[in-house]
């Protein structure tokens, strides 16, 4: 959303109202928290047979937790959330059997950020009738939802996307095209559309993710699918003379997390301490290890690996990193045509 918008952003002097619609901001919101709630659900029931610290004491509350998992339908997933529904959510949530799903949601495809929004259900309801579908409009809404929970709505790419972003560089006004692709297994095979006449790839890992399984498999760790498709792409004959630049994102989720999981779960022989800092460190050994394993000896010279240490809550860092890709991408262009 940061990349996206930033050119809006320094247009606008902060005034992110301009940057989304708040509507569909909470309409978004609304989607992803429905599928979350399911996917708690389902993990809830599947679990809680063999282990007692999911189990869930309430009868009514069971209940429903069931008949959720074991048919969605029941939850419509494309509902807006009203009044009554906010409630189910709200006594869902409030049951430690779920707080502790939760914490296992290494094994779904639960986002980090969902508890913020779940803290806040009886808040983000609408007026009207439960199940009702379709767009939100501004008169049914009770809560007009911010930029911080703008940043925090997971807002999956599908299809090429391609923003023009202007970028001002000493008095002369360059666009930035920046394409925007679905990194989901199913949107991969429209990649290859877009590689030719790329200045800049810039490669997106979460580091908060070293615990979790992919949404599309439950055999296969977040980390090992980043490493893998990285590995894919570098070599790619369209990107000789192009820059990567990876952003290890989500740094803050990273700390909060190895106080209670540590590293080694995804890598046993990991000996060093559980310090974000080393963690960091083994991340981008891993991927400078790739690069230079996969990437062809006459192509060292022609491009370049940079790395950046991301949280997008926070805006400001966020607007100064973006900024200097832009103009590593337009240097990068101006090389590529003689003009530098």
């Amino acid at each position: 959303q940061i990349l996206k918008s930033s050119h809006q952003e320094e247009e606008e002097k902060g005034k992110e109202s301009a940057i989304f619609d708040p509507a569909q901001c909470l309409e978004d919101i609304h989607r992803m928290l429905c599928y979350d709630v399911f996917d708690l659900c389902a993990c809830n029931l599947r679990e809680r047979e063999a282990n007692p610290e999911f189990a869930i004491e309430d009868d009514a509350c069971r209940n429903l937790i069931d008949s959720i998992a074991k048919d969605s339908t029941v939850f419509f997933t494309r509902a807006k959330i009203d009044k009554t529904r906010a409630g189910q959510i709200a006594k869902i949530w409030g049951c430690p059997g779920i707080k502790k799903t939760f914490e296992y949601r290494r094994k779904q495809h639960v986002m980090d950020n969902t508890p913020y929004f779940l803290d806040r259900i009886e808040e983000l309801y609408v007026n009207g009738q439960n199940n009702q579908v379709g767009a939100i409009d501004a008169k049914e809404m009770r809560y007009v939802p911010h930029w911080e929970d703008y940043l925090r709505i997971r807002d999956q790419t599908t299809g090429v996307l391609t923003y023009d972003i202007p970028t001002r560089i000493q008095n002369r006004t360059w666009t930035v095209r920046l394409t925007d692709v679905g990194g989901q297994r199913s949107e991969r095979k429209k990649w290859i559309k877009v590689f030719n006449g790329v200045n800049v790839v810039i490669y997106v890992m979460s580091l908060s993710g070293y615990d979790q399984v992919i949404y599309e498999s439950v055999d296969v760790r977040c980390y090992d699918e980043s490493f893998g498709v990285f590995q894919q792409i570098v070599n790619n004959s369209s990107f000789e003379t192009t820059d990567f630049v990876l952003f290890l994102n989500k740094v803050d989720l990273l700390e909060e997390k190895l106080k209670t999981i540590p590293f080694t779960c995804f890598d046993p022989s990991f000996n060093e301490t559980n310090d974000k800092e080393k963690v960091i460190k083994y991340v981008q050994d891993r991927f400078e290890s790739i690069w230079f394993s996969e990437s062809p000896e006459q192509w060292r010279d022609k491009r370049s690996l940079f790395f950046h240490n991301t949280c997008c809550l926070d805006t400001a860092m966020m607007q100064s990193i973006i900024a200097k890709v832009h103009v590593a991408s337009i240097k990068r262009a101006m090389r590529d045509v003689g003009m530098i």
